[in-house]
């Protein structure tokens, strides 16, 4: 039987999902109704704004599929998938991106467990950086079952109290929220990957969390 606990995980997830996904299915519409009241003249700026919502639509749904999608035992992944749809994350949030480490692992497959790891982790601190900034991603250990260590760094860095909180003492299944349903999720990947999440506060413009 499913626990409580599961339907809630599930319920806040599929929240996350569709509260990300309204902004580039309602500039669609909005970009339809547009083209139905423009002249000759705005038409290509309403096809402009259809094709750019379309391409995020589409983008984010790769990426959550992937990040989010049924997790195998020890199923693998060509690390260069997770890479591009991470790029695509960050050239969507202005977050600039350094791989450290990456000439080790962008040929090989990894765990696809560890891989969701990445991706949700990356997912988290984008909410961090709204206006954008810098990150650092640098990759340890074996080519199948790396450890990751994420620096992010930002003049605009917004870690708000109840934000920190969870990032230095964790989650209890009672206190998970819309708001940091991406990082308990992070922690569930990580457990069940064998990984032991750290986070480190160097205020007010940098952040590292990673796991080991």
């Amino acid at each position: 039987m499913i626990k409580d606990s599961e339907f809630k995980i599930a319920g806040l997830l599929c929240s996350k999902l569709c509260h990300d996904l309204i902004s580039p299915v309602g500039a669609i519409n909005n970009g339809l109704e547009f083209l139905k009241e423009s002249n000759s003249d705005e038409f290509n700026d309403g096809q402009q704004i259809i094709a750019n919502s379309a391409k995020l639509a589409a983008d984010r749904l790769g990426y959550y599929r992937l990040a989010f999608g049924r997790l195998g035992n020890n199923e693998v992944i060509k690390f260069k998938i997770i890479k591009e749809h991470i790029d695509k994350l960050s050239n969507e949030k202005r977050l600039e991106i350094e791989w450290i480490g990456i000439e080790n692992y962008i040929e090989f497959e990894i765990y696809e467990r560890i891989g969701k790891l990445l991706m949700n982790y990356m997912l988290l601190i984008s909410e961090f950086v709204p206006r954008g900034g810098r990150s650092e991603i640098i990759l340890t250990n074996s080519a199948l079952d790396p450890n990751f260590s994420i620096k992010l760094y930002s003049d605009k860095l917004i870690l708000k109290d109840d934000a920190l909180k969870d990032l230095e003492n964790g989650i209890e299944i009672q206190n998970v929220t819309v708001r940091n349903i991406v990082f308990f999720y992070c922690l569930i990947l990580a457990n069940v990957s064998n990984k032991t999440p750290f986070f480190e506060n160097r205020p007010p413009t940098n952040i590292i969390l990673g796991v080991a």
